[in-house]
């Protein structure tokens, strides 16, 4: 969080420019990269626990429940403030204000608006926390556990060179997701 506050710090104040420290400073968003980790070995955990070690099998419900209560209420709020309050969003049409209110903002071409462009991350985290228990489901099934990280690099692959193929209109954050993936 501290890394994440001080790159952002940095390039509100500038301090990016300074010789040598700037560059630095600037690079510190590395630290969404290392929670995206850190989020996708806990998360996983169980599942592993539960394919290797007869641990009881996590539920879906109660991990989604859980995921949504802890992001979505305080978020929908913030949507809400800066869609309505902030000059530079007011105005935004019916689907810049969905895929806000949903979470799909990255997904979605020209909806990062001035004061949400931060909450990519939050859509980023959010597809993850869909796709986990899918994955984890595969995982029980596949004979050989070696498919589930290669289907996910193919799939990263996929949506890099789809981000590519598409072009204009298609947030540059979007092809963060690929990454993200790989590194959960």
């Amino acid at each position: 969080a501290l890394g994440v506050l001080t790159t952002h710090v940095a390039f509100q104040t500038r301090a990016v420019q300074l010789p040598v420290i700037g560059p630095v400073l600037g690079r510190l968003d590395l630290a969404v990269a290392l929670f995206f980790a850190l989020s996708g070995f806990l998360l996983w955990r169980s599942w592993v626990s539960h394919a290797h070690d007869d641990a009881p099998r996590p539920s879906v419900r109660r991990y989604l429940r859980h995921r949504v209560v802890r992001i979505w209420p305080a978020y929908v709020v913030v949507v809400i403030v800066v869609l309505t309050l902030l000059p530079e969003a007011k105005g935004a049409d019916l689907t810049v204000w969905l895929a806000n209110l949903t979470l799909t903002q990255v997904f979605v071409p020209d909806s990062l608006v001035e004061g949400l462009t931060h909450a990519w991350s939050l859509s980023v985290e959010m597809s993850f926390y869909l796709v986990l228990p899918l994955l984890g489901l595969w995982l029980l099934r596949a004979r050989r556990a070696w498919i589930v990280p290669a289907a996910m690099v193919a799939l990263s692959v996929g949506w890099l060179l789809l981000g590519v193929a598409v072009g204009a209109g298609i947030d540059s954050q979007t092809n963060v997701t690929p990454y993200v993936l790989l590194i959960c």
